[in-house]
């Protein structure tokens, strides 16, 4: 196992990455579509415009860690080390995504597409999703306690079925809210 740390991996594919364990390090334009980061460790680290759709993220370990408009799809986040999980999308597209059954506290979903993401039983208190197209997203069980919603899109979520104690949606957002219930808003 290798350690590497404050380094910048500019374009690189999966076959360049000889590392498991990196450290403030910036990943920019880089095509990791598929890669197998199974068990990997990134702290304090950021990926810009990178494609790591698909990518295997069983026990990986992800602390302080910022997605800046990358392709995310179909990752399967509920299999990473949840120890001192801490996340950050800005601009990214997580479509058909899951996040299920996570501690995700604090975590800002900023300008990002979510089409079909899992969130059931998720921990989002505090949580913002700012200016995201939530279309056919899944929000099941989920804890969304003093969460954010207020410039997002198309969500749709029942608050009987999920803690919604203090969650900020704006007037427009409230028929994701009603859903459930059948209702004609006019």
């Amino acid at each position: 196992m290798k350690y590497i740390s404050d380094q910048e991996f500019v374009k690189i594919k999966q076959e360049d990455i000889v590392s498991t364990d990196f450290e403030n390090c910036h990943f920019k334009e880089c095509d990791l579509n598929g890669i197998d980061l199974s068990k990997f460790k990134f702290i304090d680290c950021s990926f810009d415009s990178c494609n790591l759709s698909l990518a295997k993220v069983n026990q990986a370990y992800f602390q302080n860690v910022r997605f800046i408009d990358c392709k995310l799809l179909g990752i399967l986040f509920e299999h990473v080390n949840t120890f001192s999980l801490e996340l950050f999308f800005q601009g990214c597209n997580l479509s058909q995504s899951s996040f299920y059954n996570l501690p995700l506290k604090n975590t800002q979903f900023i300008d990002c597409v979510l089409h079909e993401v899992d969130y059931s039983e998720t921990i989002l208190i505090k949580s913002v999703f700012d200016n995201c197209d939530l279309t056919n997203s899944i929000f099941e069980s989920t804890n969304l306690e003093e969460a954010s919603f207020e410039t997002s899109v198309n969500f749709q979520l029942n608050p009987l079925k999920n803690n919604v104690n203090k969650l900020k949606v704006r007037l427009g957002g409230l028929p994701g809210l009603l859903t459930e219930y059948n209702l004609e808003i006019l």
